[in-house]
């Protein structure tokens, strides 16, 4: 049976991974205009292609 943690996640579980108030923004840090994941996923993802990189056209 799998366990429904792993011993990492337990590990991950004690710290807290929240925002600290006043932590810099994307636009602190000079992202104007930020891309959402399916923007960028196709160039990632480019081996899962039929055919790998030299496919026609990226799987989406």
């Amino acid at each position: 049976m799998t366990p429904p943690l792993t011993r990492d996640q337990v590990f991950m579980l004690e710290h807290d991974n929240v925002v600290a108030d006043g932590a810099a923004t994307l636009a602190d840090l000079g992202v104007q205009h930020p891309n959402g994941m399916e923007v960028i996923a196709a160039s990632y993802l480019w081996k899962y292609r039929v055919g790998g990189q030299f496919a026609a056209s990226p799987a989406l």
